[in-house]
């Protein structure tokens, strides 16, 4: 029999065997020492085994295929002919052969021009004016503005044209002789050509044309004389007439008379006017 030392020696001898075990070796357990029994047991760690590293997914991304979007044909519309309103020839005009001088030139709708121009008298040696008309380069009038006076006429200042479309009317200051102003109405058509509706008249041949009372119609301002001692020293006075469809309306009034008439007026008056 064995002694109590014996087994406390094979007991131990045994534990170390199964923690040998641990590993994965077979052993024969028993208490005398003697092999009974044979069994693996499986190979553990205590110590934590990091997680397997797993390759990331690639996952496809959609891509939406690309258009070419063709360029847009745009097509320019062709440009309106441009008008060059060029001024015709003034020896084109009857009294003008020899030359004119051009007073004034004023465009107007529908390719139409008003031409105040200037003639020489070969009879007289004087001057006299002449209005011409003309619708897209041709002709369509002219008269001869011979005035009162058998060595001069009516002579072309300045003219201004208001309406719409081909019909125009126009208002156009003259000199007149020596010593006076006209203004005319006209009315300018392609087929009756012009027409002369009023005109009024004053004692110098500075004639103003404005709107006095702001309407859209332009107006006359005209110098009146008191004629004391004479012409040359008299003081003078600036009247104011309006206008309305086509006609003078009756004067509204004048200005004191000072020497030289003063700056004219830019609306209307209403003093006494020189007898």
């Amino acid at each position: 029999m064995m002694g109590t030392s014996q087994h406390r020696a094979l007991w131990i001898g045994a534990v170390a065997l199964v923690v040998v075990a641990g590993v994965g070796t077979t052993v024969a357990l028993a208490a005398t020492g003697q092999p009974t029994t044979t069994r693996t047991v499986a190979a553990t760690s205590s110590l934590s085994q990091p997680d397997p590293v797993v390759p990331p997914v690639s996952t496809p991304i959609a891509v939406a295929p690309t258009t070419v979007v063709p360029p847009v044909a745009t097509t320019t519309a062709p440009k309106a002919p441009t008008t060059t309103h060029q001024a015709p020839d003034p020896k084109t005009v009857p009294g003008c052969e020899k030359g004119c001088q051009v007073a004034f030139s004023t465009v107007l709708p529908g390719d139409g021009r008003l031409e105040g121009l200037v003639a020489s008298l070969d009879s007289t040696g004087g001057e006299t004016g002449i209005l011409a008309y003309w619708v897209s380069g041709r002709l369509v009038s002219h008269q001869v503005e011979t005035g009162g006076d058998s060595t001069i006429g009516d002579l072309p200042q300045q003219a201004v044209c208001q309406g719409t479309g081909s019909t125009q009317h126009c208002i156009v200051s003259f000199e007149a002789g020596a010593h006076g102003g006209v203004a005319r109405l006209l009315t300018l058509s392609p087929h009756t050509g012009v027409t002369v509706t009023d005109l009024v008249s004053g004692d110098d041949a500075d004639t103003e044309l404005v709107d006095l009372n702001h309407d859209g119609v332009t107006d006359a301002v005209m110098r009146l004389s008191t004629y004391e001692p004479d012409y040359a020293t008299a003081p003078q006075a600036w009247q104011t007439v309006l206008v309305h469809n086509g006609r003078f309306d009756a004067p509204t009034g004048c200005t004191v008379p000072v020497p030289g008439a003063g700056p004219a007026p830019t609306s209307p008056v209403t003093g006494n006017c020189p007898s």
